[in-house]
């Protein structure tokens, strides 16, 4: 059984990413003790780490609140995302005849296959959006280095609540999988130089839309006290 500092940081982690947080409200330390069933001592810690990562501010004598996304915040996780993924996409490109590279490609294509039907069916975009996270991480996952792996999940939860955003757009879930399959396609030419150039237009175009969604987010301008 995990410490409770770590089960009570995955439940909360678990309610920021299904919206049981709103933004603009602050939560009671003291109740979510209450809650959860545990001291505030394991709760502190679990809300610490969580402030540490980004997800939540603490504010003396009146609780914590979700971290409202700078754009700032939104390029630096952009140029992180740059980075790891640009860089998957151009080693699986140059090993793109290996069977470790092979079987993403066909991972990668099932993710595109699965996006197509959700497209079809209803186009949900919260089931679109795990599988797309699911074509992103695969990226990373196939590095199979824990240092790189560490941090792109760091920022997970925060890259799915905003592609929730920016998916939900007319035409954008059309547009992702034309923009995935352009990276699987460089990958499996073992054209480094296009798989490098398809992420980052991916990613770009995706850093351009949550900039105009983030003005969105937050309009007001006084948080609520929630207890």
């Amino acid at each position: 059984m995990l410490p409770l500092n770590e089960q009570a940081y995955n439940k909360i982690l678990a309610m920021i990413s299904d919206g049981s947080f709103t933004y603009n409200t602050y939560y009671s330390e003291t109740r979510l003790s209450k809650e959860f069933n545990i001291s505030r001592t394991p709760l502190r810690d679990a809300l610490n780490k969580l402030a540490q990562e980004g997800y939540i501010d603490i504010v003396p004598s009146k609780g914590f609140c979700l971290h409202e996304m700078t754009v700032q915040d939104l390029q630096e996780m952009i140029q992180i995302r740059i980075a790891l993924e640009s860089f998957a996409a151009m080693e699986a490109a140059y090993h793109q005849e290996s069977r470790d590279v092979q079987d993403l490609l066909r991972d990668l294509q099932d993710t595109i296959d699965t996006m197509e039907k959700i497209l079809e069916r209803d186009g949900s975009t919260d089931d679109f959006a795990n599988v797309d996270f699911c074509f992103h991480k695969l990226l990373v996952d196939s590095l199979k280095n824990r240092e790189f792996t560490i941090l792109y999940n760091r920022y997970l939860s925060r890259m799915v609540q905003m592609a929730q955003y920016s998916l939900a757009l007319e035409g954008r879930k059309a547009e992702t999988i034309i923009e995935h399959r352009s990276i699987r396609d460089a990958i499996a030419a073992g054209d480094q130089p296009a798989a490098h150039k398809a992420v980052l237009k991916h990613l770009m175009k995706t850093q351009q839309l949550n900039k105009d969604i983030l003005a969105e987010l937050y309009r007001s301008p006084n948080p609520s006290f929630s207890l």
